[in-house]
């Protein structure tokens, strides 16, 4: 005997031979809803927050830019000046990321 969260129902056999092209356990609340339901406001609603969220995506991937163009100048300066090595750079980096897959 399996459980199943109480939405699903078992349909009796008649039923699940009648309607084939259906799965074996269909939730209640698809039964009681009809299928197709078109809202152009909806629509519109969602057009919105898809260019809400792009508008996001662009202003983080430019905040994302810049911070790698501001660590890549950081990091030529310090081997430049000779207060660090590459190979101390990587290191540490190193060292970064193996504590987090620790935590």
């Amino acid at each position: 005997l399996k459980l199943f969260p109480q939405s699903w129902v078992l349909q009796p056999p008649a039923q699940r031979e009648q309607r084939s092209a259906q799965p074996r356990w269909a939730p209640t609340s698809l039964r009681r809803r009809p299928t197709c339901v078109t809202v152009s406001g909806a629509m519109a609603a969602d057009s919105r927050t898809i260019e809400q969220h792009s508008a996001l995506l662009h202003r983080q991937q430019a905040q994302i830019d810049k911070i790698r163009e501001e660590g890549q100048a950081l990091r030529a300066c310090l081997l430049a000046s000779g207060v660090m090595t590459s190979a101390a750079l990587e290191a540490q980096a190193h060292r970064i990321r193996f504590e987090r897959v620790r935590q």
